[in-house]
């Protein structure tokens, strides 16, 4: 630390706290923080602090460059990334969130080898209390790491929305991702879901895998204790904010949503098994069910009652939707079973029957919840939308194109909206549900671009603009334009081929 950081945090703490708000303070804290950072590049504390404030500013991209200059490694990939992983979600940086987390699971891989390694040679050497340190600190510590299983849940809900780059342009000095959904990985209602699942499966057991998530959180729902998970976060990292506030995720929370994401993507992987198996009708009548495809009807309908079951966060739940979001994939899940495997216990199973019983469960359930979750996100911030992007509306999207490749197997696709119930059916949810993204689309698209979306005009306040420079601010605002520009092309991309298939179900009747 050199002299004069300790008043560059002072100025900023009193900036935030006394604009929280304001455009034109962030920025200038923004520039603020970057001098000092050029005077003191090894003050981490000034590192931190602009991560916050770029973050504030939608200029996630910003902090995560801020975050690689920390060098952080080994046991801080455990206990301080919890500052930068938020960010990254509510960022759109999808991407860097996979790296990072894979990153720290490396990291626990190499541990917990290591450790090993140590203790038996420890013990070689007839120093058994050494021996039994190595042990404790992997058992205790490692093994049960707040963060490890918080990076496992990230990379689940992050591996479908993965971006990839584009072709660059000449003046272009850096290769722009652009979103893409499903492209690399991810269960997303497409054609390679069946494949994808089989191969993710075999890691569910694996501890160091992101799928062993789906497996800790089937133990919980089998009543294994979840009280020795150990939080190993360094909170002392966050003493530069003094005046201002950033979220921080509570214990209680990080485990329930880890718990929440392995439950999804389990069910996720059930309903991929299950509509391979799904057979559709012969001669107009529904094909028998067969003792594998009974079992996976099984299986799915108990994801389906334990998702459903998940709680959330009451700021979680009031802020995103969860709730309503989470109960309209719980309706199309029921659909889905009832269209391809009939309501279980009925003896009279008919085509009929089926469509009726489906036709209502997303009229009175789906389409209800999930136009109660528009209300509730409508408005929504960029931070927002990217958060719920992953977490919800992804699984909720993945079902519906399962649940509509079901539904045209048995003769109710998109093109009989008028004249099958439960194709109209599904189209009034397709509509509701564009309604929904289109609106994120608006908020993105908005994302300011120019100079003038801003609301600052690329000049610091004349009191610092004799201490910063005359030129910072027109740099500082050039810089935001750039990272929030990240973001939509992070975004938008995804929810774009979103309303395109959603679009599809307003075709006109054949």
């Amino acid at each position: 630390m050199k002299p004069g950081d300790e008043l560059a945090l002072l100025a900023v703490n009193k900036l935030m706290y006394m604009n929280p708000e304001d455009t034109s303070a962030k920025i200038t804290c923004a520039a603020i923080l970057e001098k000092a950072i050029a005077h003191s590049p090894n003050n981490s504390y000034l590192k931190f602090a602009a991560m916050d404030i770029f973050h504030k500013l939608d200029a996630t991209s910003l902090s995560w460059k801020i975050y690689k200059t920390l060098g952080l490694k080994h046991i801080q990939l455990d206990s301080c990334s919890f500052i930068i992983l938020p960010y990254l979600v509510r960022g759109g940086l999808y991407n860097e969130t996979v790296e990072l987390c894979n990153s720290m699971i490396r990291f626990h891989t190499i541990t917990a080898r290591d450790c090993g390694d140590y203790s038996g040679r420890a013990m070689k050497s007839g120093i058994l209390s050494k021996a039994d340190e190595f042990l404790v600190f992997q058992r205790t510590k490692m093994n049960s790491s707040l963060s490890m299983l918080e990076a496992k849940g990230l990379i689940l809900d992050a591996a479908a929305v993965l971006a990839e780059p584009i072709e660059r342009k000449r003046t272009e000095h850096e290769t722009m991702l652009h979103g893409k959904l499903g492209q690399l990985q991810g269960i997303v209602g497409g054609e390679n879901d069946y494949d994808r699942s089989t191969q993710m499966i075999s890691e569910i057991f694996n501890p160091f895998a992101s799928l062993s998530a789906i497996s800790w959180a089937k133990s919980v729902e089998d009543g294994q204790e979840i009280g020795g998970i150990t939080d190993n976060r360094d909170f002392s990292i966050l003493s530069h904010r003094l005046l201002f506030t950033m979220p921080l995720d509570q214990k209680d929370s990080i485990i329930q949503g880890a718990l929440r994401r392995g439950h999804i993507h389990g069910l996720l992987l059930r309903a991929a098994i299950l509509v391979e198996g799904i057979k559709g009708p012969k001669k107009g009548k529904v094909v028998g069910l067969n003792d594998e495809l009974k079992k996976r009807t099984e299986s799915f309908l108990r994801a389906v009652e334990t998702v459903a079951s998940v709680k959330l966060q009451p700021d979680e739940e009031e802020s995103t939707g969860g709730k309503h979001l989470l109960s309209a994939l719980s309706g199309l899940c029921h659909a889905l079973s009832v269209v391809g495997s009939g309501t279980p216990g009925l003896e009279n199973d008919t085509l009929e029957e089926r469509e009726v019983t489906s036709s209502t469960i997303l009229e009175e359930r789906a389409f209800m919840h999930l136009k109660e979750a528009r209300e509730t996100l409508k408005n929504s911030s960029v931070k927002t939308i990217c958060f719920v992007l992953p977490h919800y509306i992804v699984p909720v999207f993945s079902l519906f194109r399962m649940l509509a490749k079901v539904c045209d197997l048995f003769g109710w696709g998109k093109r009989k909206s008028k004249s099958r119930r439960c194709a109209g059916a599904m189209a009034s949810f397709a509509g509701q549900f564009c309604a929904m993204i289109e609106g994120f689309r608006s908020t993105m698209t908005s994302l300011p671009l120019s100079s003038d979306g801003l609301g600052f005009g690329g000049e610091l306040p004349p009191k610092y603009q004799s201490i910063l420079g005359n030129d910072i601010g027109e740099q500082m605002h050039r810089k935001i334009i750039e990272a929030r520009t990240v973001t939509k092309l992070r975004v938008d991309p995804i929810l774009e081929d979103m309303v395109d298939f959603l679009k599809s179900f307003e075709v006109p009747e054949d």
